[in-house]
């Protein structure tokens, strides 16, 4: 990625407010320790380049609560080869992930149960909605909501020492980088 960071870099102020590098996790990524503590060194050393050229940034993949998933927004969909449509590009496309069809016009016709349960989820369980960092996070994927209904507790793992760091990480990101 780093090697982007000049064809960005020379672009108009005017046309770099209008991207966002937007880093995600190939959720299909080993999941050995050593290979993770690589991987996040390499992504923070690339945000930090493309953030010192003026070009913003997002990261999930190094903390999932500092922006809302693309699934969780009510106009995003993907739409796949045979007219199936789906929120989540981090499950395969089958008929039992299928959330919607296109229909002859070019319009989407969703599940109507499937839809009212994604548009509901999101802070169904009784932790979320009492916890003092839901404002950030959102209740997390609605995707992980969708298949881990029964789990009771965070759905992150997050102790209160991690949501601290969460806090202060948007801070940072919002207010401070802003005003440097």
């Amino acid at each position: 990625m780093q090697h982007l960071v000049p064809i960005f870099a020379n672009l108009s102020t005017e046309v770099k407010k209008n991207i966002l590098i937007d880093f995600q996790q190939v959720w299909q990524d080993r999941k050995d320790v050593n290979t993770q503590k690589e991987t996040k060194a390499h992504i923070e050393d690339c945000i930090e380049q493309f953030r010192e050229k003026g070009i913003r940034t997002a990261h999930k993949y190094l903390n999932s609560v500092l922006g809302s998933c693309y699934g969780n927004k009510k106009n995003a969909a993907v739409i796949n080869y045979n007219g199936n449509v789906y929120k989540c590009t981090a499950r395969n496309f089958t008929e039992e992930n299928k959330e919607g069809v296109l229909n002859d016009d070019g319009e989407i016709v969703w599940i109507p149960e499937k839809y009212q349960l994604r548009r509901t989820i999101r802070l169904f369980n009784p932790v979320c909605q009492r916890c003092r960092i839901a404002p950030i996070c959102g209740g997390t994927c609605s995707q992980q909501q969708i298949e881990r209904r029964n789990v009771k507790g965070c759905l992150y793992g997050y102790s209160e020492a991690d949501k601290d760091e969460i806090v202060l990480n948007k801070f940072y990101a919002d207010v401070v980088r802003n005003h440097i």
